[in-house]
């Protein structure tokens, strides 16, 4: 089992949030497998690590969808049972640190949450 860090942060849209109130909406993305583009220091993240069972990503990969939009703002205020769910799963942030997870319910964190199965990688324009 890999070693994740785990932030009790917040990613600066809570923050947005907080300040902006109902005059701001956020998005999370979530991907299952492919590549990426993040660069911290002189290291490269080409790949993306398979999410293990317990995670948003994994759960998410089993609905057999290759991309989708969870409007999370909505399932809030109809008090959506798939919440309680959701909110028990890791939330994995990829990105220059590509294996931070966030023990904050990711419900709480985003309005809309973007699925996409298989990403690829940007290209460095020369």
């Amino acid at each position: 089992r890999r070693q994740s860090k785990t932030s009790s942060s917040r990613p600066m849209g809570a923050f947005l949030k907080d300040r902006l109130a109902d005059d701001f909406r956020s998005f999370g993305f979530v991907c299952f497998e492919g590549e990426f583009t993040a660069k911290k220091g002189p290291q490269y993240f080409p790949a993306i690590l398979k999410p293990e069972p317990g995670t948003l990503e994994y759960l998410l990969e089993q609905l057999n969808e290759p991309q989708f939009i969870l409007n999370l703002k909505k399932m809030r205020e109809e008090k959506a049972h798939a919440l309680q769910w959701i909110d028990k799963q890791v939330f994995r942030a990829i990105g220059a640190n590509p294996d931070v997870v966030y023990d904050t319910r990711v419900s709480d964190m985003f309005d809309y949450l973007i699925f996409i199965r298989n990403t690829s990688a940007s290209h460095m324009i020369q």
